[in-house]
Protein backbone atom coordinates (compact mmCIF):
# COMPACT_ATOMS: atom_id res chain seq x y z
CA UNK A 1 0.00 0.00 0.00
CA UNK A 2 1.41 3.33 -0.76
CA UNK A 3 1.45 6.03 1.88
CA UNK A 4 0.72 9.13 1.53
CA UNK A 5 3.06 12.30 2.10
CA UNK A 6 3.22 13.36 5.75
CA UNK A 7 2.27 16.99 5.17
CA UNK A 8 -1.52 16.25 5.65
CA UNK A 9 -3.81 18.71 7.99
CA UNK A 10 -7.09 17.13 9.86
CA UNK A 11 -9.36 19.35 11.88
CA UNK A 12 -11.20 17.61 14.72
CA UNK A 13 -14.94 19.17 16.45
CA UNK A 14 -16.18 18.15 19.40
CA UNK A 15 -17.84 21.16 21.64
CA UNK A 16 -15.88 18.12 24.44
CA UNK A 17 -12.64 18.66 25.38
CA UNK A 18 -11.86 15.39 26.96
CA UNK A 19 -13.05 14.06 23.26
CA UNK A 20 -10.79 16.69 21.38
CA UNK A 21 -7.61 16.12 23.40
CA UNK A 22 -7.96 11.94 23.51
CA UNK A 23 -8.45 12.05 19.14
CA UNK A 24 -5.15 14.54 18.95
CA UNK A 25 -3.16 12.36 20.64
CA UNK A 26 -4.48 8.97 19.08
CA UNK A 27 -3.95 10.46 15.78
CA UNK A 28 -0.53 11.64 16.80
CA UNK A 29 0.23 8.27 17.27
CA UNK A 30 -0.24 7.39 13.49
CA UNK A 31 3.04 8.55 12.92
CA UNK A 32 1.81 10.20 9.57
CA UNK A 33 3.13 13.99 10.39
CA UNK A 34 -0.23 15.05 10.43
CA UNK A 35 -0.80 18.64 11.49
CA UNK A 36 -3.88 18.35 14.02
CA UNK A 37 -6.02 20.78 15.27
CA UNK A 38 -8.96 21.49 16.99
CA UNK A 39 -12.32 23.64 16.91
CA UNK A 40 -14.67 23.12 20.03
CA UNK A 41 -17.43 24.14 17.57
CA UNK A 42 -18.90 24.09 14.01
CA UNK A 43 -18.43 27.90 13.64
CA UNK A 44 -15.37 27.85 14.84
CA UNK A 45 -14.09 25.17 12.51
CA UNK A 46 -15.36 27.18 9.39
CA UNK A 47 -12.84 30.04 10.89
CA UNK A 48 -10.19 27.62 10.62
CA UNK A 49 -11.00 26.91 7.42
CA UNK A 50 -10.61 30.55 5.58
CA UNK A 51 -7.23 30.44 6.96
CA UNK A 52 -6.13 27.67 5.22
CA UNK A 53 -8.27 24.62 4.43
CA UNK A 54 -7.80 20.90 5.91
CA UNK A 55 -7.31 17.41 4.22
CA UNK A 56 -9.78 15.95 7.12
CA UNK A 57 -12.17 16.94 9.35
CA UNK A 58 -13.66 14.32 12.32
CA UNK A 59 -16.58 15.87 13.39
CA UNK A 60 -18.89 15.12 15.98
CA UNK A 61 -23.09 14.63 15.64
CA UNK A 62 -24.17 16.12 18.59
CA UNK A 63 -23.30 19.51 19.14
CA UNK A 64 -24.80 22.57 19.98
CA UNK A 65 -25.70 25.49 17.31
CA UNK A 66 -24.28 23.67 14.27
CA UNK A 67 -24.47 19.89 14.46
CA UNK A 68 -21.63 17.94 12.69
CA UNK A 69 -23.67 17.41 9.32
CA UNK A 70 -24.96 21.12 9.12
CA UNK A 71 -21.00 21.56 9.40
CA UNK A 72 -20.52 19.18 6.74
CA UNK A 73 -22.89 20.73 4.56
CA UNK A 74 -21.72 23.81 4.45
CA UNK A 75 -17.97 22.75 3.96
CA UNK A 76 -19.09 20.40 1.10
CA UNK A 77 -20.03 23.22 -0.52
CA UNK A 78 -16.53 24.94 -1.07
CA UNK A 79 -13.97 22.20 -0.09
CA UNK A 80 -16.05 19.47 -1.69
CA UNK A 81 -12.98 16.73 -1.35
CA UNK A 82 -12.49 17.23 2.15
CA UNK A 83 -12.58 14.14 3.47
CA UNK A 84 -14.92 13.51 6.54
CA UNK A 85 -15.63 11.43 9.58
CA UNK A 86 -18.86 12.06 11.72
CA UNK A 87 -18.94 10.57 15.23
CA UNK A 88 -22.28 10.05 16.71
CA UNK A 89 -23.54 8.06 19.66
CA UNK A 90 -27.16 7.76 18.01
CA UNK A 91 -26.80 7.03 14.35
CA UNK A 92 -30.62 6.54 13.04
CA UNK A 93 -32.32 6.42 9.46
CA UNK A 94 -32.57 9.93 9.38
CA UNK A 95 -28.89 10.70 9.83
CA UNK A 96 -28.09 7.90 7.95
CA UNK A 97 -29.57 9.20 4.76
CA UNK A 98 -28.25 12.64 5.52
CA UNK A 99 -24.86 11.16 5.60
CA UNK A 100 -25.35 9.17 2.16
CA UNK A 101 -26.77 13.24 0.57
CA UNK A 102 -24.05 14.27 1.80
CA UNK A 103 -21.36 12.21 0.81
CA UNK A 104 -19.58 11.52 4.52
CA UNK A 105 -16.71 9.60 3.99
CA UNK A 106 -16.61 7.28 6.93
CA UNK A 107 -18.66 7.33 10.15
CA UNK A 108 -17.45 6.06 14.01
CA UNK A 109 -20.15 4.85 16.61
CA UNK A 110 -19.99 6.16 20.20
CA UNK A 111 -17.97 4.91 22.11
CA UNK A 112 -15.31 3.47 19.63
CA UNK A 113 -11.70 2.19 20.26
CA UNK A 114 -8.90 4.86 19.24
CA UNK A 115 -7.48 1.75 17.17
CA UNK A 116 -10.75 2.13 15.05
CA UNK A 117 -10.47 5.68 14.70
CA UNK A 118 -6.08 5.38 13.84
CA UNK A 119 -7.61 2.75 11.03
CA UNK A 120 -10.34 4.69 9.04
CA UNK A 121 -7.84 7.93 8.87
CA UNK A 122 -4.99 5.88 7.26
CA UNK A 123 -7.05 4.05 4.82
CA UNK A 124 -8.78 7.21 3.60
CA UNK A 125 -5.38 9.44 4.20
CA UNK A 126 -3.62 6.24 1.87
CA UNK A 127 -6.25 5.91 -0.62
CA UNK A 128 -5.78 6.43 -4.06
CA UNK A 129 -8.81 8.92 -4.75
CA UNK A 130 -7.21 11.20 -2.42
CA UNK A 131 -4.87 12.73 -4.54
CA UNK A 132 -7.06 13.59 -7.09
CA UNK A 133 -10.47 15.23 -7.01
CA UNK A 134 -13.39 13.13 -6.81
CA UNK A 135 -15.38 12.48 -9.99
CA UNK A 136 -18.94 11.26 -8.91
CA UNK A 137 -19.78 7.88 -6.87
CA UNK A 138 -22.41 8.49 -4.20
CA UNK A 139 -19.17 9.71 -1.47
CA UNK A 140 -19.92 6.31 0.83
CA UNK A 141 -17.12 4.00 1.40
CA UNK A 142 -18.52 1.81 3.86
CA UNK A 143 -15.79 2.91 6.20
CA UNK A 144 -17.90 2.50 9.66
CA UNK A 145 -17.69 0.92 12.94
CA UNK A 146 -19.42 -2.22 12.75
CA UNK A 147 -18.45 -3.21 16.56
CA UNK A 148 -18.39 -0.21 18.30
CA UNK A 149 -16.69 -2.08 20.91
CA UNK A 150 -13.98 -3.48 19.00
Amino acid sequence: MQICPLDRRVLVVDDEKNVRLLLRRSLARLELGLEVQVADSGSQALDFFKNKPFDMVITDYQMPCMNGLELTRVLRQDHPNVKIILMTACFSTQIAEQVDELAVDGYLFKPFSTRHLREIVYDLLTSPEFSCPLTGGDGHNGRESKNPHS
